[in-house]
């Protein structure tokens, strides 16, 4: 019985300190409660006029003369043995991995800037998970082949993909 009136007690004890710090703060508005000098500094960067066009990707300032509001370019790659070597992988702006199926990997090179897009490949077909990814940033899609899932995901969805 004691322990639970002293674990009373202290509850007490430490809900009437933090609800007098609480009011001090709000009274002198000395101290930030937290996350209000985030707010504040986002507000401040969102005011920031933008230096130019960014890349849809990664939201880095743009290569010069980039245009603003097109759409990235995204490239199924094998990623096999056989497929080896691929190209045009290091000049991408984001590069995608997962297991597609029975444990083998494939890749997705993303480009924000359709005339950035080198020689790319070998090309692959296109498993759903990586339409998935596709689709919400508005890119290109090209593949060569889907599976079905992933057909019937464009399909549905009439998204523009280059199969070819």
């Amino acid at each position: 019985m004691q322990k639970k009136a002293l674990a009373v007690l202290l509850a007490s004890v430490f809900l009437c300190l933090f609800a007098a710090c609480t009011q001090q703060q709000r009274a002198g508005n000395e101290i930030p409660l937290p996350g209000e000098e985030e707010t504040e500094q986002a507000a401040e960067l969102m005011a920031l006029p933008l230096a130019g066009a960014l890349n849809p990707l990664t939201g880095n300032p743009a290569i010069e003369g980039a245009v603003e509001g097109q759409r990235p370019v995204a490239v199924m790659v094998a990623n096999t043995q056989q497929s080896l070597p691929q190209r045009g992988l290091a000049g991408c702006d984001v590069l995608l991995e997962t297991v597609a199926e029975g444990g083998i990997t494939q890749l997705m090179a993303m480009y924000g800037d359709f005339r950035m897009v080198p020689q790319v490949g070998p090309v692959r077909s296109a498993p759903d998970q990586f339409v998935q990814f596709a689709i919400p940033s508005n890119a290109i899609f090209a593949h060569i082949g889907a599976t079905n899932y992933a057909k019937n995901l464009l399909n549905v969805l009439a998204y523009q993909d280059v199969d070819g």
